[in-house]
């Protein structure tokens, strides 16, 4: 019997398809099929979308695939619970390196959105809607409120600055030091460069409490709210 095997289609196809025969094995790909051939009688291979893959696994047409963790956990979240999966093997690869890759939550550079709790009420354009639901719901349950509008971005921008420090300047004090003081790094909350301590890439914001809320006023690309004034007394 056949080991039916899934690769997955699209960018992750040609990083695969080297992973393989860096361990010995040969995948032939044809632009007209879907099955590929190897030179191993005992492994029959099948392209699917890499977003697929757990449910066609689930569903008995394959016995193992190449997914990634995300999809495994949306599928979980889509309350199949008569066919459990099981990772056998990290392989940590990406279309272009060997390194884990990242979801982010994204927006314009310019817009009023800069942290997650700025997307309250807002549509999420995602493949990955249960796990986004999913992180929303948790912190909801956790802390009784929606995520950190303010907060939680800067702290999260401090550690990817400190993160791409470290890729470049190792951990000697020194040197990371030296990294941050010159280096330019992109974070959740824009880009950011140090002159003299102070931030010179992306600038600040104006805030203003309005009806509970702490609002951005300033600049105008990034206001969440017109700015109250004079500022009403406080109740």
């Amino acid at each position: 019997m056949k080991l039916k095997l899934g690769i997955p289609k699209g960018s992750l196809q040609d990083a695969t398809i080297q992973l393989f025969a860096r361990a010995g094995f040969n995948i032939y790909v044809s632009t007209r099929s879907y099955f590929p051939t190897i030179d191993d009688p005992e492994i029959e291979c099948m392209l699917i979308r890499a977003q697929e893959m757990a449910r066609y696994v689930c569903d008995g047409v394959l016995d193992a695939g190449l997914t990634g963790q995300d999809w495994i956990a949306e599928h979980k979240l889509g309350g199949d619970t008569k066919h459990a999966l099981t990772s056998i093997a990290d392989l940590i690869y990406a279309k272009q390196s060997f390194g884990k890759v990242r979801w982010v939550l994204a927006a314009p550079e310019d817009s009023r959105f800069q942290s997650p709790g700025d997307l309250a009420n807002a549509t999420i354009a995602t493949e990955l809607v249960r796990v986004t639901k999913a992180y929303f719901d948790a912190h909801v349950a956790k802390f009784q409120k929606e995520p950190d509008r303010w907060a939680s971005a800067h702290a999260w921008a401090g550690l990817q600055i400190l993160e791409q420090a470290v890729a470049k300047a190792g951990l000697d004090r020194k040197a990371l030091r030296a990294a941050i003081a010159s280096g330019e790094f992109n974070t959740i909350i824009g880009k950011i460069r140090f002159r003299n301590g102070e931030n010179i890439s992306t600038p600040g914001v104006v805030s203003q409490w309005q009806s509970g809320e702490f609002e951005v006023v300033w600049p105008p690309q990034n206001a969440t709210s017109p700015a109250y004034f004079p500022k009403p007394n406080w109740k």
